[in-house]
This record gives structure tokens, sequence and C-alpha cells, in this order.
């Protein structure tokens, strides 16, 4: 969760803060469990949008997961929601 300074802060499940916010803790977030994937891609649909698209196989390989981001406004200062496929 960002904070009105931008720095996000992650929880774990009873409320502590996890530090530093690694490719691991983010990755077990509850709800944002991704599966083991070995390459990634990012798209910009629109001002304040980001897809992020996991595979196995590489960039051809099988999708395993979808991220996608929503912004308040075009300055991504604050998230509006997300969403994982």
């Amino acid at each position: 969760m960002a904070d009105r300074s931008g720095i996000i802060k992650l929880t774990n499940t009873i409320g502590a803060i996890v530090n530093p916010a690694t490719e691991e803790t983010l990755q077990s977030v509850a709800g944002f469990n991704i599966p083991a994937y070995d390459y990634i891609s990012a798209t910009y649909p629109t001002a304040v949008q980001e897809v992020y698209v996991y595979k196995t196989g590489g960039a051809g390989g099988t999708t395993v997961s979808t991220v996608t981001v929503n912004y308040t406004d075009a300055t991504k200062a604050y998230i509006s929601n997300t969403t994982k496929v």
C-alpha cells in the first residue's frame, strides 16, 4: 500500500511491515501469488494503466499470470486499483 509520500509499504498476514519489497515478497502478497515464470513483459496501453504479463518458456511461451495496475491520473502517484488474472 502506498502512503501519501508514494512509498510502498508491504505488510504480511499479521500486519507486520515487510522490508525490503523484493520480488519474493511481492509474489507472496495475499491475492497476488504469481506462479513460477521466466519472462515478464510490461505494456502501457493508456497514460493511467500498466499491464504486466508473466510467462514460462520465454516471450513466446505460456502466460501464467497478468497483472493490471490502474492509476488515479497520469502522474501515477496513486494506484486506483489492480487486478490479477
